[in-house]
C-alpha cells in the first residue's frame, strides 16, 4: 500500500470516529433534557467534555411549605369548600348563595357593602347574586332609613327551608372533617384558630370579625 493510500485510510477512519462520537453526544444531550428541570447532569467525569444543565425560571428563595401555618390554612379551607360545594350541589344550592343566607342568618340584615366585605367579593359580583336570589323570593332589598342609596338586605320566609339544608350540609362536612379528632383536639383547633384570627385582626382591623 502506498503512503498516500495509507493516509486516506487513516483520514476515513478518523472521520468515522468523529461522526460516531458526535452522534453519541447528540443522543446523550437529547436524553439529558428529559431529566427533571431541577437536575444538573454531568455526562462525563471530565466536566469540560460535556455538561448539560436545564432549569426553568429564576432561582427562587426556598420556603418550607410543610411547616407553614398559612399554607395549611389555605389548603384545608380549599378542601373544606370543595366538600361543602359537593353537598350543596345535591340540593341545587350554590356556594355563594349559602354564603349570603349564612351571613344574613347570623346578622339578620346587612347592607350590600357589608355583605360584600364579609364574602370577600366585589360589590358588582354580589349584585348579580342578589338579583337572582331576589327573583327567587329568597331575599329582599330595601332602602336604608335616611340614605336612599344604601340597600339593606334581609332574608324572606322562602329562604328558611334552604337554610335548613345548608345547615345539614355544613354539619355533614364538619363531621367528615373531624372524623378522627377527639373532643379535646376539636376544642384546641377552634381555640388556636380564634387566637390566630385575633392576632391578625389586631394588626389588620379591617379583617372581618369571626362568627360567634
Amino acid at each position: 500500500m502506498s503512503v498516500l493510500s495509507a493516509i486516506k485510510c487513516s483520514c476515513k477512519s478518523f472521520s468515522g470516529e468523529v461522526q460516531s462520537l458526535t452522534s453519541d453526544l447528540t443522543t446523550i444531550q437529547q436524553t439529558s433534557f428529559a431529566c427533571s428541570p431541577f437536575d444538573t447532569l454531568s455526562v462525563f467525569p471530565t466536566p469540560h467534555l460535556f455538561v448539560s444543565s436545564f432549569q426553568i425560571g429564576p432561582i427562587l428563595r426556598q420556603y418550607d411549605f410543610e411547616s407553614s401555618v398559612g399554607y395549611w390554612l389555605g389548603t384545608a379551607t380549599q378542601s373544606y369548600q370543595r366538600a361543602l360545594n359537593a353537598e350543596l350541589e345535591k340540593y341545587g344550592i350554590t356556594y355563594r348563595q349559602s354564603h349570603v343566607i349564612g351571613w344574613l342568618a347570623k346578622d339578620k340584615e346587612l347592607c350590600q357593602t357589608e355583605l360584600a366585605e364579609r364574602m370577600m367579593i366585589e360589590p358588582p359580583t354580589l349584585v348579580r347574586i342578589l338579583d337572582r336570589m331576589e327573583q327567587a323570593k329568597l331575599i329582599e332589598r330595601t332602602e336604608a332609613y335616611g340614605d336612599r342609596r344604601k340597600k339593606i338586605i334581609r332574608l324572606l320566609p322562602a329562604a328558611e327551608p334552604i337554610w335548613e339544608k345548608i345547615v345539614d350540609c355544613v354539619l355533614d362536612v364538619r363531621a367528615m372533617a373531624v372524623e378522627n379528632f377527639t373532643a379535646e383536639e376539636i376544642q384546641s383547633l377552634i381555640t388556636g384558630l380564634r387566637k390566630l384570627h385575633d392576632n391578625v385582626v389586631a394588626q389588620t382591623p379591617e379583617v372581618v370579625q369571626p362568627i360567634s
